[in-house]
């Protein structure tokens, strides 16, 4: 929700805050605004839009189910760990996740959501915590499948300590096509710019690296590996959000052509669209 709204760097960093101390510890900011939100709209849903009014949120936001879930995580060392936290700060690699109940319901707009589009992306996010949950709820899974879409998956700029440590992009498409099956991921979108020397040193400080190709051999099927600079000059690693709708938008227009039939598009326009946005 925060990646569509129109906010200051600061609101930014308070909705993502996650507290380290007393009976908040573990929660962020976010979260805890947004119960609060459920509880003065009256339902999650409604919640969910009053917040996206507060943020000047562009789009929909939908969660893929309202049943109450926890996620479970399995890491190779054997151990069993619960919840979103807990498996991100896993020290060992995650060997598989779970959702209990695992036949949580979806939201009947999520489904038409995936109905109705052209291109689904999958990511950026955190792999174990915030991409994979999404397809553990199986209607979602089911109609992605029967979706004519072009379906994306794009690819961190970094890893997660903990979470991904040590993932290359392979290991990131193979922890997605578990879940969803091969010959589902028609695109991988990675970032092929080098990350500043001095940005690299400190992210290798705390146990992140970039997400790189090793061997795209093991992407098998019909998933192709579309490699542009998709990094924002700042001072964090992380993708630039033009270069990233730009990237997504051709590689739609290049591979959906029943997509590029029927809408105008080229750089040009592209390029007056995100200055309206701007201005």
């Amino acid at each position: 929700m925060v990646a569509l709204a129109d906010t200051e760097p600061l609101m930014e960093r308070l909705f993502q805050y996650r507290f380290e101390g007393g009976e908040l510890a573990g929660h962020s900011f976010g979260n805890l605004f947004l119960a609060a939100m459920e509880e003065a709209a009256g339902d999650f849903v409604s919640g969910l839009r009053a917040s996206s009014h507060v943020l000047a949120v562009r789009g929909r936001v939908l969660p893929a189910t309202l049943d109450q879930v926890e996620l479970s995580a399995e890491l190779d060392d054997g151990q069993v760990v619960v919840g979103e936290s807990q498996i991100g700060d896993s020290s060992a690699r995650i060997r598989r996740v779970w959702m209990n109940p695992a036949d949580a319901r979806p939201l009947p707009e999520t489904i038409e959501a995936i109905k109705s589009a052209d291109l689904i992306v999958l990511g950026p996010g955190s792999l174990y915590t915030s991409v994979i949950p999404n397809l553990l709820v199986q209607e979602v899974v089911d109609e992605i499948h029967r979706s004519p879409a072009l379906v994306v998956y794009v690819a961190n700029v970094m890893t997660q300590p903990g979470e991904t440590s040590h993932f290359s992009v392979e290991d990131h498409v193979e922890a997605i096509t578990h879940i969803l099956g091969k010959n589902v991921v028609d695109v991988v979108l990675v970032n092929n710019r080098a990350i500043p020397p001095e940005i690299a040193a400190r992210y290798s400080e705390e146990g992140a690296e970039p997400v790189v190709i090793r061997d795209p051999g093991k992407i098998s099927g019909k998933t192709r590996i579309v490699a542009e600079d998709l990094l924002l000059e700042d001072a964090v690693a992380r993708h630039d959000p033009e270069k990233l709708a730009k990237s997504l938008l051709k590689t739609l227009n290049r591979f959906y052509p029943e997509w590029a039939e029927g809408h105008f598009f080229d750089s040009l326009w592209l390029d007056s669209r995100l200055r309206e946005r701007k201005s």
